[in-house]
């Protein structure tokens, strides 16, 4: 048939139409997509390959709404094109375990699927779906033509692994596994292969040494030095193939591997015998690459674990093979981590020092001796030397720990301190410079130890020929350093003497001149006991006590001094003798002759307090002090009264209370010193409750009011668990006479007072977990409960205290919260009733605890839940968990609970809030409150 013309032309306008439609459709999809999850599915299922291209990927960027997601990449993944099957995969892995529904999808494209790409997308999915029904297909998976597959299929297998949390529940052979997985390693695959099976391996090892084995293999002998870093990274320190692999793999030529592998060998530490002496090898072997990296890695080394739970006979040759390795390395000129081996030999020694481990004693003392080898070394490098000098702090650190820990002075058998101050002597006649200016640096820190034992000043002794010697090196700098370090040293360092005097003698400079002088002049302070002068030998005396330890030689010629006629140049012997502490132990007896017999009653007290600094806690010091109490003057009756050391015993007590009546001192002395031991004795609570009844109650309450300040019921609650037997002996004394004394003592101050003592001892009953320690005391609430039964009770500050005291009374707790609910009725003023609602809710978090407690407290709900709506969210708490303790009679707070648990911005409130609302439903037992802890003002305690 043949068109017309006319025809032709409707024709192709019809085609034209067409074409514009289409591409109208096309350009919209293009310029201008829907790009809701809604038109993201729907282009999915589009007939442009490249729009269905990137819905599958797009529609993985958002996993918020899996349920119509999923679904939709599942449908995908049936679409002819593989590049959307593969991004469908990939997406749908995105999404997790919600994924699972594809799970069996993926396992057939994973098995049937011609392209690679996809196939190995399809094994990542079902490691993100973690579905265990896969796992067969994975396996079958390791025999896929294409490496990256199976490589990706080890790494999914390995997502399913266990890592030694318990047995493997996957419905595969475990046998077949592990060998698929060991012959992944082999060294013919690929690398990336083999980095997978590394890890899927580590996934299921758990120390089965069918898996660690080939993990360890792969750490020394994989082609890859990746793979190799990778192996090592992944043993632990509980395999017993991981220490002999590390220990070949300090052979590696890969500066990285090699790195991994000191890192790992210094994380397992002291904790066996192969591994310092591997690090070792390894420093002396480090080149340019590795050798900073070795260095940090030797640092790190862990000893901590050197305790007393290994056997000595482990110990001793572990740290002494130790000792010896490092000691190499720091010898070495060429190895890697000098320094570093320097300073954990310092702390090998720290170590002995922290926990006086007598099987540590050997090898500290070869650490030790290492060390200062390395210092005394002429030829070796300055920089290491001046490193190895600056562990003095480590060495001044650790013998504090150990003084603090109560294992005693500095005087044992490895003598840090002596031995390097000897060697800081010797290191004076260096001829470098800055490791002479070093020396003198350490020995003038030396000096700054309160106290020394022998042994350190005998090492002082040893060094004080050099310091003379060094005053002759032309250094301006070191010669002041030293001679400050004569002047200090005072007669210790008398050999010095002639060759000071020397130096006087050409000694042009004055400020110089000046320096040798005071040097001469300390050293020679002794001939100063001897002027004709009192003023002259008192300042002799004064400057030999600022001396301290160093000025022992001087304890003969000071108990001479003891006698002098002059009481001036006495008082200073006395003192300087306080100032040298027990280095004046000889001058004991000595001491308390002058002070059965000294008239000067200034010269009594001084020689007490002396007495107490050179022979603390000896007996001939007690009974002079408890025989001072009663002496004539009250000034040695109040130095005898601050006494730590005075006994509880009756005649100390008796001769304290009767200074209480002392007007010029020793009252208040007497007073501190029975308030110290009010809990201790029986009779020291007596003495004082009847001071407060009588005319000495002025320092009484000044003393509780200054102890009850400065020391909380926790903190004198501890010093007291060492005798509770005496303690309870105590309260039940004390507590009936307090009771007694509420009542009859009218005045504020001193009737504050006994409630401020009957106030701890409630506090003493709460701390305690005896229930008869808080029976006991239940009479010390009488007194709280009758201040608050009073209407007409005036002193606010009183009713605050029974308020807080009632709050947290450890017993009687229905009459207390009785006594509170009556007090919040009666109470207006917003404060005052913020206090009382706030200890009842303190009360009723044992409700729960105490039938006869919840009966009262249970009315009171509707205030409780008043606190839900504070501004404060510790009030809120306390809502809380008054309601939560309530439990079920508090169920009308439950919306508002429920609100707290949703929107507090507070996290402790919403929880405490959720565990208020199981509570009330009978879900759950609400949780145990902490401790209400208000704060306490003078003449309060703190609760615990």
């Amino acid at each position: 048939m043949r068109w017309s013309k006319a025809g032709r032309g409707a024709f192709a306008l019809a085609v034209l139409g067409v074409a514009v439609g289409v591409g109208s459709y096309v350009l919209r999809d293009v310029l201008w997509p829907d790009d809701t999850v809604e038109g993201r599915i729907a282009r999915l299922k589009g007939a442009w390959p490249a729009a269905r291209r990137d819905a599958a990927s797009e529609l993985g960027r958002d996993t918020s709404e899996p349920d119509k997601v999923v679904p939709a990449l599942i449908a995908a993944l049936d679409d002819a094109d593989e590049e959307v099957r593969g991004d469908a995969l990939a997406s749908l892995a995105g999404f997790g375990e919600a994924a699972r529904p594809a799970a069996s999808r993926a396992a057939v494209l994973l098995k049937d699927d011609p392209e690679p790409g996809v196939r190995r997308n399809a094994a990542a999915l079902l490691a993100a779906a973690k579905d265990p029904a896969s796992t067969p297909a994975l396996m079958a998976a390791l025999d896929d033509p294409d490496p990256a597959v199976r490589a990706e299929a080890v790494r999914s297998l390995g997502r399913f692994g266990t890592r030694g949390k318990g047995e493997s529940s996957l419905p595969i052979d475990a046998d077949a596994l592990i060998e698929a997985l060991s012959a992944a390693l082999a060294p013919e695959g690929p690398e990336e292969l083999r980095s997978a099976a590394v890890d899927a391996l580590d996934s299921f090892s758990g120390g089965d040494e069918r898996i660690v084995g080939p993990l360890a293999e792969a750490a020394v002998k994989d082609p890859s030095a990746a793979v190799r870093k990778k192996a090592i990274s992944l043993l632990r320190p509980e395999y017993a193939a991981t220490v002999p692999a590390l220990v070949a793999a300090v052979d590696d030529p890969d500066a990285q591997v090699l790195l991994e592998t000191t890192a790992k060998l210094a994380q397992i530490g002291m904790a066996d015998d192969r591994t310092v002496p591997a690090l070792c090898r390894a420093a002396l072997r480090a080149d340019e690459r590795s050798r900073e990296g070795v260095g940090m890695n030797l640092a790190q080394l862990i000893l901590e674990r050197a305790d007393s739970s290994v056997p000595a006979d482990r110990l001793t040759p572990r740290y002494e093979a130790a000792v010896g390795e490092l000691g190499r390395v720091a010898e070495a000129p060429g190895a890697a981590g000098r320094r570093e081996a320097v300073t954990v030999l310092c702390r090998i020694v720290a170590t002995y020092e922290k926990s006086g481990n007598p099987a540590l004693l050997g090898p500290a003392k070869a650490a030790l001796d290492a060390v200062l080898a390395r210092i005394e070394d002429e030829k070796d490098e300055a920089e290491l030397r001046l490193h190895a000098m600056d562990q003095w702090e480590l060495a001044q650190t650790f013998a504090r720990y150990r003084d603090a820990s109560g294992r005693g002075g500095r005087d044992d058998d490895l003598n840090w301190e002596g031995r390097w101050i000897e060697a800081m002597g010797r290191r004076l006649a260096s001829p470098v410079p800055g490791i002479r200016r070093k020396a003198a640096s350490i020995l003038q820190d030396g000096l700054r130890n309160a106290g020394a034992p022998p042994a350190l000043r005998k090492a002082w002794g040893e060094v004080t020929p050099g310091l003379a010697k060094a005053l002759e090196a032309d250094d301006p700098a070191l010669r002041r350093d030293l001679l400050e370090i004569l002047a200090a040293l005072g007669p210790e360092a008398a050999g010095a003497l002639p060759g000071l005097r020397a130096l006087a003698d050409r000694e042009k400079d004055a400020e110089a001149r000046s320096a040798v002088d005071r040097a001469i002049a300390s050293i020679a302070s002794l001939d100063g006991l001897k002027s004709e002068k009192p003023e002259d030998r008192a300042a002799a005396a004064s400057a030999l006590g600022r001396l301290g330890w160093r000025a022992g030689s001087a304890v003969p010629t000071l108990i001479d001094a003891l006698g002098d006629p002059d009481p001036g140049v006495r008082s200073a012997t006395a003192h300087a003798l306080g100032g040298l502490g027990p280095v004046a132990r000889p001058a004991e007896q000595a001491m308390l002759d002058r002070l059965a017999s000294e008239p000067d009653s200034a010269m009594r007290s001084t020689l007490l307090t002396a007495l107490e600094a050179v022979a603390p806690g000896d007996a001939p010091v007690v009974a002079a002090h408890v025989a001072a109490l009663h002496d004539a003057d009250p000034g040695v009756r109040a130095t005898a009264a601050k006494y730590e050391g005075l006994p509880n015993d009756e005649a100390a007590i008796q001769a304290l209370a009767k200074n209480l009546a002392d007007p010029e001192g020793s009252g208040r002395a007497a007073a501190d010193a029975l308030v110290a031991r009010l809990f201790r004795s029986p009779t020291a609570a007596d003495a004082l409750i009847q001071a407060l009844r009588g005319g000495n109650a002025g320092v009484a309450v000044a003393a509780l009011d200054e102890r009850f300040e400065k020391v909380s019921a926790s903190a004198e609650m501890r010093t007291l668990r060492d005798d509770l037997p005496r303690l309870r002996e105590v309260l039940s004394s004390a507590t009936p006479a307090l009771v007694d004394a509420s009542k009859s003592i009218t005045t504020p101050a001193e009737r504050g007072a006994v409630f401020a003592v009957l106030g701890r001892i409630l506090a003493f009953a709460a701390i305690s977990r005896d229930d008869a320690d808080r029976e006991a005391v239940g009479p010390a609430l009488d007194p709280f409960l009758a201040v608050l039964a009073e209407p007409s009770e005036s002193d606010p500050e009183l009713r605050e205290l029974a308020v807080e005291r009632l709050g947290a009374a450890p017993t009687r707790r229905p009459e207390a919260a009785a006594a509170l609910l009556k007090e919040l009725e009666r109470t207006k003023d917003p404060e005052p009733r913020a206090a009382v609602l706030a200890a009842l809710a303190s009360l009723a978090t044992h409700a729960d605890r105490d039938p006869a407690l919840l009966d009262v407290v249970a009315p009171a709900v509707p205030t409780f839940a008043t606190l839900l709506d504070h501004v404060e969210p510790d009030v809120r708490l306390d809502g809380v968990r008054a309601l939560g303790h309530i439990g079920e009679p508090a169920r009308s707070a439950e919306p508002a609970l429920k609100r707290l648990a949703e929107t507090d911005p507070r996290p402790e409130v919403r929880r405490d809030a959720a565990a208020a609302v199981q509570a009330i439903q009978g879900l759950a037992r609400m949780p145990a409150s902490p401790p209400r802890s208000p704060a306490g003002g003078p003449g309060m305690m703190a609760a615990p």
